[in-house]
């Protein structure tokens, strides 16, 4: 029987996620559980550091790529290992070539085949079908992205949350990026307008994801076929658009899809205002 999954996520980087997955993983040990960390990505946080505590953590694999060492999580050393549970941050990340998978979700697939339950946790600018609203009303182009599909199969989803001004509080502490980048990030990507619309964001998100759950299991299992109904401009490029909507249904694509081509002015960024 295949191992669960249990994902933290969050609106942007530095709301908590990996500080959770890592508390988590200490109380699981607690409760009797062989935990081990298979990959975390601290940023040199004091207290992501310090939430390691005495958790073992299964060696990195090292990779030359064109001259460059980088380390990836070591699959086939953590399943040797057989831990109960494996805690891997960063589910959308892109692995260095050479490594097992091309992507880490992947690896933790195979960390579930093989019987071990995993924590992990994702930033939703990373879902691969958010990705032309997320560019539309934050102006980022993300190059690492998750398939919703993987959000969706997951056992359970926890959103990790703080209010936008919390947040930029914890950036100008020097909590989230480096001190001499604080104040371009404070009028750049941690602008409060921004997070705040990246949160409703996420909260609608995951609000699709449990309604489509519960669905799900009052239904049976059996979900009837997806209807969509989408509106772009004469400026969008197609290929992209609709790469992107395709990612949101790996089982049941192509779902029955009416499209609206707008033809005034009226901006994408305007429509997700109202």
């Amino acid at each position: 029987m295949t191992a669960w999954l249990r994902l933290y996520t969050g609106y942007a980087p530095g709301v908590g996620k990996t500080y959770a997955m890592l508390n988590e993983g200490r109380d699981v040990r607690r409760r009797g559980s062989d935990v081990v960390i298979g990959w975390v990505e601290t940023y040199d946080r004091p207290h992501t550091l310090e939430a390691i505590g005495d958790l073992e953590v299964v060696p990195l694999r090292s990779i030359t790529y064109r001259g460059t060492h980088v380390k990836e999580m070591d699959v086939e050393a953590v399943i040797n290992r057989r831990p109960q549970v494996a805690l891997v941050d960063e589910l959308a990340h892109t692995n260095a070539r050479g490594a097992k998978n091309r992507k880490r979700y992947q690896d933790v697939l195979e960390l579930q085949a093989s019987g071990i339950d995993v924590i992990s946790t994702f930033n939703i600018l990373h879902l691969a079908g958010l990705q032309h609203t997320i560019q539309l009303l934050a102006g980022v182009t993300v190059t690492e992205t998750l398939p919703d599909w993987v959000l969706d199969a997951a056992d359970e989803v926890e959103m990790i949350d703080q209010s936008p001004e919390a947040l930029r509080k914890r950036v100008r502490r020097g909590n989230v990026q480096p001190r001499d980048q604080i104040e371009r990030a404070l009028d750049g990507f941690f602008r409060l307008d921004n997070l705040a619309a990246l949160r409703e964001l996420t909260l609608r998100r995951l609000a699709d994801h449990y309604e489509h759950r519960r669905k799900t299991y009052s239904r049976g299992l059996s979900t009837p076929r997806t209807k969509l109904y989408s509106c772009v401009s004469r400026q969008t490029t197609w290929p992209n658009y609709s790469s992107d909507v395709a990612s949101i249904w790996p089982n049941d694509w192509p779902p029955s899809w009416s499209c609206c081509i707008l033809r005034s002015r009226v901006t994408h960024a305007a429509i997700m205002r109202r």
